[in-house]
Protein backbone atom coordinates (compact mmCIF):
# COMPACT_ATOMS: atom_id res chain seq x y z
CA UNK A 1 0.00 0.00 0.00
CA UNK A 2 2.82 2.46 0.96
CA UNK A 3 4.68 1.69 -2.29
CA UNK A 4 1.55 2.42 -4.33
CA UNK A 5 1.11 5.79 -2.59
CA UNK A 6 4.77 6.63 -3.25
CA UNK A 7 4.48 5.76 -6.95
CA UNK A 8 1.33 7.87 -7.32
CA UNK A 9 3.12 10.81 -5.66
CA UNK A 10 6.03 10.50 -8.08
CA UNK A 11 3.62 10.52 -11.02
CA UNK A 12 1.94 13.72 -9.71
CA UNK A 13 5.12 15.79 -9.39
CA UNK A 14 5.55 16.45 -13.16
CA UNK A 15 1.93 17.62 -13.32
CA UNK A 16 2.44 19.93 -10.33
CA UNK A 17 5.60 21.40 -11.86
CA UNK A 18 3.91 21.85 -15.24
CA UNK A 19 0.93 23.50 -13.59
CA UNK A 20 3.19 25.86 -11.65
CA UNK A 21 5.07 26.86 -14.81
CA UNK A 22 1.80 27.46 -16.64
CA UNK A 23 0.42 29.59 -13.81
CA UNK A 24 3.61 31.65 -13.67
CA UNK A 25 3.45 32.20 -17.43
CA UNK A 26 -0.19 33.39 -17.23
CA UNK A 27 0.67 35.83 -14.39
CA UNK A 28 3.62 37.13 -16.40
CA UNK A 29 1.42 37.51 -19.50
CA UNK A 30 -1.20 39.41 -17.47
CA UNK A 31 1.39 41.79 -16.12
CA UNK A 32 3.24 42.24 -19.41
CA UNK A 33 0.13 42.68 -21.56
CA UNK A 34 0.39 46.57 -21.63
CA UNK A 35 4.04 46.34 -22.68
CA UNK A 36 3.29 43.78 -25.35
CA UNK A 37 0.85 46.19 -27.05
CA UNK A 38 2.79 49.42 -26.46
CA UNK A 39 3.32 49.91 -30.22
CA UNK A 40 -0.39 49.77 -31.01
CA UNK A 41 -1.25 52.95 -33.06
CA UNK A 42 -4.33 54.01 -31.10
CA UNK A 43 -5.09 54.06 -27.42
CA UNK A 44 -8.46 52.37 -28.00
CA UNK A 45 -6.84 49.58 -30.02
CA UNK A 46 -4.19 49.10 -27.34
CA UNK A 47 -6.79 48.91 -24.55
CA UNK A 48 -8.92 46.50 -26.57
CA UNK A 49 -5.92 44.19 -27.24
CA UNK A 50 -4.98 44.17 -23.54
CA UNK A 51 -8.59 43.40 -22.59
CA UNK A 52 -8.82 40.53 -25.09
CA UNK A 53 -5.53 39.05 -23.86
CA UNK A 54 -6.53 39.26 -20.22
CA UNK A 55 -9.96 37.80 -21.02
CA UNK A 56 -8.21 34.88 -22.70
CA UNK A 57 -6.03 34.45 -19.61
CA UNK A 58 -9.13 34.41 -17.41
CA UNK A 59 -10.70 31.84 -19.78
CA UNK A 60 -7.65 29.64 -19.51
CA UNK A 61 -7.70 29.97 -15.73
CA UNK A 62 -11.41 29.11 -15.64
CA UNK A 63 -10.83 26.07 -17.88
CA UNK A 64 -7.89 24.96 -15.69
CA UNK A 65 -10.01 25.33 -12.56
CA UNK A 66 -12.81 23.35 -14.18
CA UNK A 67 -10.34 20.67 -15.33
CA UNK A 68 -8.84 20.55 -11.84
CA UNK A 69 -12.30 20.10 -10.38
CA UNK A 70 -13.01 17.25 -12.78
CA UNK A 71 -9.68 15.63 -11.95
CA UNK A 72 -10.34 15.95 -8.22
CA UNK A 73 -13.72 14.35 -8.75
CA UNK A 74 -12.10 11.52 -10.72
CA UNK A 75 -9.45 11.04 -8.04
CA UNK A 76 -11.99 11.02 -5.25
CA UNK A 77 -14.17 8.61 -7.23
CA UNK A 78 -11.18 6.35 -7.81
CA UNK A 79 -10.31 6.43 -4.11
CA UNK A 80 -13.90 5.62 -3.21
CA UNK A 81 -13.93 2.75 -5.71
CA UNK A 82 -10.64 1.39 -4.33
CA UNK A 83 -11.98 1.56 -0.80
CA UNK A 84 -15.16 -0.18 -1.94
CA UNK A 85 -13.15 -2.91 -3.67
CA UNK A 86 -10.97 -3.40 -0.61
CA UNK A 87 -14.02 -3.49 1.61
CA UNK A 88 -15.74 -5.96 -0.73
CA UNK A 89 -12.59 -8.12 -0.87
CA UNK A 90 -12.33 -8.18 2.92
CA UNK A 91 -16.04 -8.95 3.18
CA UNK A 92 -15.71 -11.74 0.61
CA UNK A 93 -12.66 -13.16 2.39
CA UNK A 94 -14.47 -13.04 5.72
CA UNK A 95 -17.56 -14.67 4.22
CA UNK A 96 -15.44 -17.41 2.61
CA UNK A 97 -13.64 -18.03 5.91
CA UNK A 98 -16.98 -18.26 7.71
CA UNK A 99 -18.28 -20.56 4.98
CA UNK A 100 -15.22 -22.83 5.25
CA UNK A 101 -15.56 -22.88 9.02
CA UNK A 102 -19.25 -23.76 8.70
CA UNK A 103 -18.48 -26.51 6.17
CA UNK A 104 -15.76 -27.92 8.42
CA UNK A 105 -18.01 -27.91 11.47
CA UNK A 106 -20.81 -29.60 9.54
CA UNK A 107 -18.43 -32.26 8.17
CA UNK A 108 -17.04 -33.01 11.64
CA UNK A 109 -20.58 -33.36 12.95
CA UNK A 110 -21.34 -35.80 10.13
CA UNK A 111 -18.26 -37.88 10.95
CA UNK A 112 -19.65 -38.46 14.44
CA UNK A 113 -22.99 -39.74 13.16
CA UNK A 114 -24.19 -43.28 13.81
CA UNK A 115 -25.37 -43.58 10.20
CA UNK A 116 -22.70 -44.70 7.74
CA UNK A 117 -24.16 -42.73 4.84
CA UNK A 118 -23.92 -39.52 6.87
CA UNK A 119 -20.33 -40.32 7.85
CA UNK A 120 -19.54 -40.83 4.17
CA UNK A 121 -21.04 -37.41 3.45
CA UNK A 122 -18.72 -35.89 6.05
CA UNK A 123 -15.67 -37.60 4.52
CA UNK A 124 -16.43 -36.32 1.02
CA UNK A 125 -17.27 -32.87 2.38
CA UNK A 126 -13.81 -32.71 3.97
CA UNK A 127 -12.25 -33.79 0.67
CA UNK A 128 -14.02 -30.96 -1.16
CA UNK A 129 -12.95 -28.50 1.54
CA UNK A 130 -9.29 -29.55 1.15
CA UNK A 131 -9.53 -29.15 -2.63
CA UNK A 132 -11.15 -25.71 -2.37
CA UNK A 133 -8.83 -24.48 0.38
CA UNK A 134 -5.26 -25.87 0.31
CA UNK A 135 -4.59 -24.08 3.60
CA UNK A 136 -7.13 -26.40 5.26
CA UNK A 137 -5.66 -29.62 3.82
CA UNK A 138 -3.30 -30.32 6.77
CA UNK A 139 -6.28 -30.19 9.13
CA UNK A 140 -8.35 -32.42 6.84
CA UNK A 141 -5.50 -34.96 6.67
CA UNK A 142 -5.20 -35.02 10.46
CA UNK A 143 -8.95 -35.41 10.96
CA UNK A 144 -9.37 -38.21 8.40
CA UNK A 145 -6.26 -39.99 9.70
CA UNK A 146 -7.59 -39.86 13.25
CA UNK A 147 -10.97 -41.08 12.01
CA UNK A 148 -9.39 -44.13 10.32
CA UNK A 149 -7.20 -44.92 13.33
CA UNK A 150 -10.00 -44.67 15.87
CA UNK A 151 -12.77 -46.19 13.78
CA UNK A 152 -10.64 -49.17 12.67
CA UNK A 153 -10.05 -50.30 16.26
CA UNK A 154 -13.54 -49.49 17.54
CA UNK A 155 -14.82 -52.58 19.43
CA UNK A 156 -18.30 -51.93 18.08
CA UNK A 157 -16.97 -52.34 14.55
CA UNK A 158 -15.42 -55.71 15.37
CA UNK A 159 -18.32 -57.33 17.11
CA UNK A 160 -18.92 -60.81 15.73
CA UNK A 161 -22.07 -60.83 13.59
CA UNK A 162 -24.82 -63.13 14.84
CA UNK A 163 -24.95 -66.57 13.27
CA UNK A 164 -27.69 -67.27 10.77
CA UNK A 165 -30.52 -69.72 11.22
CA UNK A 166 -28.40 -72.44 9.64
CA UNK A 167 -25.62 -71.77 12.16
CA UNK A 168 -23.24 -70.26 9.64
CA UNK A 169 -21.55 -66.92 10.27
CA UNK A 170 -22.33 -64.30 7.63
CA UNK A 171 -19.38 -62.78 5.76
CA UNK A 172 -17.69 -59.74 7.25
CA UNK A 173 -19.11 -56.54 5.86
CA UNK A 174 -16.42 -54.00 4.94
CA UNK A 175 -16.43 -50.65 6.69
CA UNK A 176 -17.31 -48.33 3.81
CA UNK A 177 -16.41 -45.19 5.76
CA UNK A 178 -12.86 -46.37 6.54
CA UNK A 179 -12.29 -47.38 2.95
CA UNK A 180 -13.61 -44.03 1.69
CA UNK A 181 -11.40 -42.09 4.12
CA UNK A 182 -8.26 -43.94 2.96
CA UNK A 183 -9.20 -43.36 -0.68
CA UNK A 184 -9.67 -39.65 -0.02
CA UNK A 185 -6.32 -39.43 1.79
CA UNK A 186 -4.63 -41.09 -1.19
CA UNK A 187 -6.10 -38.81 -3.84
CA UNK A 188 -5.78 -35.44 -2.08
CA UNK A 189 -3.41 -33.07 -3.90
CA UNK A 190 0.26 -33.53 -3.01
CA UNK A 191 1.39 -30.35 -1.25
CA UNK A 192 4.87 -29.51 -0.01
CA UNK A 193 5.13 -29.86 3.73
CA UNK A 194 1.75 -31.58 4.09
CA UNK A 195 1.99 -35.24 5.18
CA UNK A 196 -0.09 -37.76 3.29
CA UNK A 197 -1.59 -39.44 6.35
CA UNK A 198 -0.77 -40.85 9.76
CA UNK A 199 -2.30 -44.32 10.09
CA UNK A 200 0.11 -45.62 12.72
CA UNK A 201 -1.83 -48.02 14.95
CA UNK A 202 -4.77 -48.48 12.60
CA UNK A 203 -6.05 -52.06 12.26
CA UNK A 204 -6.79 -52.35 8.55
CA UNK A 205 -7.94 -55.96 8.64
CA UNK A 206 -11.29 -57.67 9.07
CA UNK A 207 -14.16 -55.21 8.66
CA UNK A 208 -11.62 -52.39 8.27
CA UNK A 209 -9.65 -54.14 5.51
CA UNK A 210 -8.80 -52.36 2.27
CA UNK A 211 -9.31 -55.53 0.21
CA UNK A 212 -10.39 -54.82 -3.35
CA UNK A 213 -10.07 -51.07 -2.90
CA UNK A 214 -9.82 -49.04 -6.09
CA UNK A 215 -7.22 -46.27 -5.97
CA UNK A 216 -7.03 -43.69 -8.76
CA UNK A 217 -3.97 -43.56 -11.00
CA UNK A 218 -1.29 -41.20 -9.60
CA UNK A 219 -2.73 -41.49 -6.09
CA UNK A 220 -0.18 -41.31 -3.29
CA UNK A 221 0.19 -43.08 0.03
CA UNK A 222 3.85 -42.15 0.33
CA UNK A 223 5.15 -42.65 3.85
CA UNK A 224 1.86 -44.00 5.22
CA UNK A 225 1.92 -46.81 7.78
CA UNK A 226 0.09 -49.78 6.25
CA UNK A 227 1.65 -52.46 8.43
CA UNK A 228 -0.50 -55.63 8.57
CA UNK A 229 -3.04 -54.04 6.22
CA UNK A 230 -5.25 -56.32 4.12
CA UNK A 231 -4.86 -55.02 0.56
CA UNK A 232 -5.83 -58.23 -1.22
CA UNK A 233 -7.25 -57.64 -4.70
CA UNK A 234 -6.62 -53.91 -4.30
CA UNK A 235 -5.97 -51.88 -7.45
CA UNK A 236 -3.08 -49.46 -6.98
CA UNK A 237 -1.66 -49.11 -10.48
CA UNK A 238 0.75 -46.19 -10.80
CA UNK A 239 0.54 -45.23 -7.13
CA UNK A 240 3.42 -43.69 -5.21
CA UNK A 241 3.97 -46.00 -2.23
CA UNK A 242 7.61 -45.11 -1.65
CA UNK A 243 8.61 -44.96 1.99
CA UNK A 244 5.56 -46.80 3.28
CA UNK A 245 6.15 -47.66 6.91
CA UNK A 246 5.17 -50.70 8.94
CA UNK A 247 4.18 -50.76 12.58
CA UNK A 248 7.08 -51.05 14.99
CA UNK A 249 9.76 -50.18 12.46
CA UNK A 250 11.89 -47.08 12.31
CA UNK A 251 11.31 -44.57 9.55
CA UNK A 252 14.51 -45.69 7.85
CA UNK A 253 13.10 -49.19 7.34
CA UNK A 254 9.85 -48.82 5.40
CA UNK A 255 7.86 -52.00 5.05
CA UNK A 256 4.57 -53.75 4.39
CA UNK A 257 4.71 -55.69 7.66
CA UNK A 258 2.81 -58.91 7.11
CA UNK A 259 0.44 -57.12 4.74
CA UNK A 260 -1.88 -59.19 2.60
CA UNK A 261 -1.44 -58.21 -1.05
CA UNK A 262 -2.93 -61.37 -2.52
CA UNK A 263 -4.01 -60.49 -6.05
CA UNK A 264 -3.24 -56.79 -5.65
CA UNK A 265 -2.45 -54.80 -8.77
CA UNK A 266 0.51 -52.47 -8.29
CA UNK A 267 1.54 -52.16 -11.93
CA UNK A 268 3.84 -49.17 -12.33
CA UNK A 269 3.77 -48.39 -8.60
CA UNK A 270 6.75 -46.65 -6.99
CA UNK A 271 7.88 -49.05 -4.25
CA UNK A 272 11.61 -48.36 -4.15
CA UNK A 273 13.13 -49.38 -0.83
CA UNK A 274 9.92 -50.79 0.66
CA UNK A 275 10.30 -53.85 2.88
CA UNK A 276 7.84 -56.73 2.39
CA UNK A 277 8.73 -58.92 5.37
CA UNK A 278 6.07 -61.59 5.82
CA UNK A 279 3.91 -60.09 3.10
CA UNK A 280 1.67 -62.30 0.99
CA UNK A 281 2.10 -61.28 -2.65
CA UNK A 282 0.39 -64.34 -4.11
CA UNK A 283 -0.98 -63.51 -7.57
CA UNK A 284 0.03 -59.87 -7.15
CA UNK A 285 0.61 -57.97 -10.39
CA UNK A 286 3.69 -55.74 -10.19
CA UNK A 287 4.30 -55.18 -13.90
CA UNK A 288 6.88 -52.41 -14.42
CA UNK A 289 6.74 -51.51 -10.73
CA UNK A 290 9.89 -49.96 -9.26
CA UNK A 291 10.96 -52.40 -6.53
CA UNK A 292 14.64 -51.50 -6.46
CA UNK A 293 16.40 -51.85 -3.08
CA UNK A 294 13.30 -53.61 -1.71
CA UNK A 295 13.31 -56.67 0.52
CA UNK A 296 10.89 -59.59 0.11
CA UNK A 297 10.46 -62.20 2.81
CA UNK A 298 7.13 -63.90 2.28
CA UNK A 299 4.89 -65.57 -0.26
CA UNK A 300 5.21 -64.44 -3.89
CA UNK A 301 3.59 -67.53 -5.36
CA UNK A 302 2.30 -66.77 -8.85
CA UNK A 303 3.14 -63.07 -8.58
CA UNK A 304 3.43 -61.32 -11.95
CA UNK A 305 6.71 -59.38 -11.94
CA UNK A 306 6.85 -58.77 -15.68
CA UNK A 307 9.29 -55.95 -16.38
CA UNK A 308 9.56 -55.04 -12.68
CA UNK A 309 12.67 -53.23 -11.44
CA UNK A 310 14.28 -55.41 -8.77
CA UNK A 311 17.77 -53.89 -8.83
CA UNK A 312 19.61 -54.86 -5.62
CA UNK A 313 16.38 -56.23 -4.17
CA UNK A 314 16.50 -59.08 -1.68
CA UNK A 315 14.06 -61.91 -2.38
CA UNK A 316 13.82 -64.50 0.40
CA UNK A 317 10.41 -65.66 -0.74
CA UNK A 318 8.44 -68.47 -2.29
CA UNK A 319 8.65 -67.76 -6.04
CA UNK A 320 6.67 -70.74 -7.21
CA UNK A 321 5.05 -69.96 -10.58
CA UNK A 322 6.13 -66.30 -10.26
CA UNK A 323 6.41 -64.60 -13.67
CA UNK A 324 9.81 -62.92 -14.05
CA UNK A 325 9.63 -62.08 -17.75
CA UNK A 326 12.00 -59.17 -18.46
CA UNK A 327 12.30 -58.43 -14.73
CA UNK A 328 15.49 -56.53 -13.89
CA UNK A 329 17.38 -58.67 -11.35
CA UNK A 330 20.68 -56.80 -11.61
CA UNK A 331 22.63 -57.28 -8.35
CA UNK A 332 19.51 -58.76 -6.75
CA UNK A 333 19.95 -61.35 -4.00
CA UNK A 334 17.80 -64.45 -4.53
CA UNK A 335 19.96 -67.00 -2.76
CA UNK A 336 17.36 -67.56 -0.03
CA UNK A 337 14.41 -67.80 -2.41
CA UNK A 338 12.86 -71.19 -3.00
CA UNK A 339 10.77 -72.90 -5.68
CA UNK A 340 12.64 -70.81 -8.25
CA UNK A 341 13.37 -72.58 -11.53
CA UNK A 342 16.01 -72.15 -14.19
CA UNK A 343 13.27 -71.39 -16.72
CA UNK A 344 12.01 -68.46 -14.62
CA UNK A 345 15.51 -67.06 -14.29
CA UNK A 346 16.13 -67.29 -18.04
CA UNK A 347 13.11 -65.04 -18.66
CA UNK A 348 14.58 -62.33 -16.41
CA UNK A 349 17.44 -59.86 -16.91
CA UNK A 350 20.37 -60.06 -14.52
CA UNK A 351 24.15 -59.88 -14.39
CA UNK A 352 27.14 -61.31 -12.61
CA UNK A 353 26.12 -59.38 -9.48
CA UNK A 354 22.85 -61.34 -9.22
CA UNK A 355 22.96 -63.99 -6.51
CA UNK A 356 20.91 -67.09 -7.36
CA UNK A 357 19.94 -70.07 -5.18
CA UNK A 358 22.18 -73.12 -5.19
CA UNK A 359 21.60 -75.24 -8.26
CA UNK A 360 20.33 -72.38 -10.43
CA UNK A 361 23.00 -71.47 -13.02
CA UNK A 362 23.45 -67.95 -14.29
CA UNK A 363 22.04 -67.66 -17.83
CA UNK A 364 24.72 -67.48 -20.51
CA UNK A 365 23.37 -64.22 -21.95
CA UNK A 366 23.69 -62.31 -18.68
CA UNK A 367 26.67 -59.92 -18.69
CA UNK A 368 29.68 -60.98 -16.66
CA UNK A 369 30.53 -57.43 -15.58
CA UNK A 370 28.34 -54.43 -15.00
CA UNK A 371 24.59 -54.47 -14.69
CA UNK A 372 21.65 -53.79 -16.90
CA UNK A 373 20.43 -50.22 -16.78
CA UNK A 374 17.36 -49.77 -14.62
Amino acid sequence: MTDNVGRRSLRRWPLIVLGGVGAAFLVWLWIQAPALYASTPTEDGRAQAIAVTRAGILGVIAAAVAFGGVMLTVIETRKANEQTRRRDALTHEREMAEQRSSRYTAAITQLGSDAVNIRLGGIYALERLAQDSPADQPTVVEVLSAFVRNRSIDPELRKAPPAGEDGTTPPVRPAADIRAAVQVLARLPVLDGVPRADLMGADLTGPASLAGLQFPVSASLEGVDLGHADLSEARMSGMNLAGIRGSGRADGYPQFAAALLDGATLAGAQLAGVQFDGTNLTRAILIRADLSMSSFNGDMTGADLTGAHLWRAGLAADLKDAILTDANLSEANLDRSFNLTTEQVREARGDSGTTLPDGIPMPADWPINGRHPR
